[in-house]
């Protein structure tokens, strides 16, 4: 945007004439103010997309040409971040470059345990838990060990008296509860006395 000036002059018999000024004048319009990124939970309900301006034009790709004025509403059913784009034109006429706004459908959580072990009665062992999505997360562990975390993994000492499997019973974080998932089995091995047959033994006085 902005004023240019360009020149131009002629030759006559060898003679060059003054310069003429010619002033080329380009009308720009700024893009228009948005929120980005948007974030919604998936499968949750979400509003159409907002923006800052004036007479608004609204387009699905970057490189489109077609637009609507009615704002997009995203569609939250498929995780992942989805970009649209919206211009606003100007008193001048002029339709300002396209602004980007991004939309993120953020997953419902899971919880992984793993971490087989064996261990001697007394010894305590470490089995991990592995989150997706975004934290921080609410867990509750078959044991009932629960807490709230944003350690990913999350490392657990246990100690059992024997041989237990554990199990994670739910997960959550801000979206709602999620899936659990795996196992750990710690084996403990308990110190055990083998005894064999009395035998008798016989002597002479």
């Amino acid at each position: 945007g902005g004023t240019t000036s360009y020149y131009v002059s002629q030759t006559l018999r060898g003679c060059v004439g003054d310069r003429a000024e010619i002033k080329v004048r380009i009308n720009t319009t700024p893009k228009p103010a948005v929120t980005t990124p948007v974030e919604y939970c998936q499968n949750t309900t979400a509003s159409p997309l907002a923006a800052q301006g004036e007479n608004l034009k609204w387009y699905r790709e970057a490189t489109a040409t077609e637009s609507q004025t009615n704002p997009f509403t995203p569609f939250t059913a498929n995780v992942g971040t989805y970009s649209f784009y919206v211009t606003q034109t100007g008193s001048n006429k002029c339709e300002s470059p396209k602004e980007e706004i991004k939309v993120r459908i953020k997953p419902l959580p899971s919880a992984t345990i793993s971490g087989d072990k064996a261990i001697s009665l007394g010894q305590s062992a470490e089995v991990l838990v592995n989150f997706t999505g975004d934290g921080p997360w609410n867990y509750v562990l078959s044991n009932g060990l629960s807490g709230r975390t944003t350690q990913n993994p999350l490392r657990v000492q246990v100690s059992p008296q024997r041989t237990t499997t554990y199990l994670v019973t739910e997960v959550s974080n801000e979206c709602g509860k999620g899936t659990p998932n795996g196992s750990a089995m710690v084996t403990v091995l308990i110190p055990t006395i083998s005894t064999g047959n009395p035998t008798t033994a016989s002597l002479c006085a």
